[in-house]
């Protein structure tokens, strides 16, 4: 999934893309809660990092680390909660993050990191249990075209309709 599909879900109302538009097309496929400065060694590819940037409020730099560091590893972007550690985002990261399509979403103070942490995971694995069942009835009408004897012609026709 996309990372723009989030910010369609209801607990995210009012989370504001704050730099990185181009890269909300970036693909998510974990989440993680940053709890250390060092958490950027630790994410991994298509993973969507969340924070109130408590780990990085008295080291404002650290910031500009973390969004290399992320990007070079392809995660997926950047949730952070502003207002209560870190009031602002320091423009040189906003500039950073524009410059290389890093998506910084700034969240509202309504839900918690634990509450965004489990909806996110919860309607990732939605979407993953959708494209599963998707592929087992796929797997299945092929299967009995084929224990039938219906031929190659027509698998290739069936195959053609579903790939329009």
């Amino acid at each position: 999934m996309e990372l723009k599909e989030l910010l369609a879900l209801p607990y995210l109302k009012g989370a504001t893309v704050v730099e990185g538009h181009k890269g909300m097309s970036r693909p998510v496929k974990s989440v993680n809660i940053m709890d250390a400065p060092d958490i950027a060694q630790f994410v991994k590819a298509n993973e969507l990092l969340l924070t109130n940037a408590y780990a990085i409020k008295d080291t404002p730099s650290e910031f500009i680390r973390i969004i290399e560091q992320m990007v070079h590893k392809q995660s997926s972007g950047l949730f952070i909660k502003t207002k209560r550690f870190l009031y602002e985002i320091p423009q040189d990261v906003i500039d950073l993050a524009n410059e290389l399509d890093f998506p910084i979403v700034e969240l509202t103070m309504q839900y918690s990191l634990g509450e965004v942490l489990n909806h996110t995971i919860e309607f990732i694995l939605e979407k993953q249990t959708e494209q599963l069942r998707y592929a087992l009835d796929m797997h299945k009408q092929f299967s009995d075209m084929m224990i039938k004897g219906r031929g190659l012609p027509q698998l290739i026709e069936t195959l053609a309709s579903i790939l329009n």
